[in-house]
């Protein structure tokens, strides 16, 4: 059986790497005994909800289950304490940190106080910001975008290979093709080249 990890790096290799170093890192240090990893499974708990919240604006729930029904908040804590490694939580602590700030500059208070609309126009505006600094294009500052340039691909990778997401949101058939077992060859024409 496929694991996840090896499954996301198959996945991005195909879409041809279009993953984030973070992202990538992640996968890559998601063997329990490498080096360097924290895993405190305390960490980061005071910033489930944010994780929650975020995740669901970039996925919310519509006539298919969003990321909260997929629990992709708890996905990215546990990420970002065993997976991350000291250095790589405290960039992640850092960059959310500025994230708050700047949304405690530009509306007068932290996101989670913020209302629907008010976060959504947030992350919109940093959404556009990621596609602008992509493009080579210059920005003002960095508000944000790195922390949530993070937590839209965790939750992207989270929600998609969560049960949930995997069964309920994409067509899942784990033996694609159906099974002929007994064919006759006329039936064929010529045999399938591999």
């Amino acid at each position: 059986m496929l694991n996840r990890r090896v499954f996301l790096k198959q996945l991005t290799i195909m879409l041809g790497g279009a993953l984030s170093a973070p992202a990538l890192m992640a996968l890559e240090n998601s063997n329990p005994l490498r080096q360097g990893v924290v895993n405190d499974t305390t960490l980061f708990n005071q910033d489930i909800p944010l994780f929650t919240r975020m995740a669901d604006l970039i996925l919310p729930a519509t006539d298919t289950p969003g990321a909260a029904d997929a629990r992709v908040g708890y996905f990215i804590h546990d990420i970002a304490n065993q997976v991350f490694t000291g250095a790589q939580q405290q960039s992640f602590a850092e960059q959310m940190q500025l994230f708050q700030q700047r949304a405690a500059s530009k509306w007068g208070q932290v996101f989670m106080t913020l209302d629907k609309d008010q976060q959504q126009q947030w992350l919109t505006e940093l959404n556009q910001d990621m596609v602008h600094r992509r493009w080579g294009q210059t920005i003002e500052q960095d508000n944000g975008m790195d922390f949530f340039q993070t937590i839209k691909e965790l939750t992207v990778i989270g929600f998609f290979t969560s049960e949930v997401g995997a069964t309920q949101v994409l067509k899942y058939d784990p033996i694609p093709g159906a099974y002929h077992g007994s064919v006759p060859y006329k039936d064929i024409g010529r045999a399938w080249a591999e």
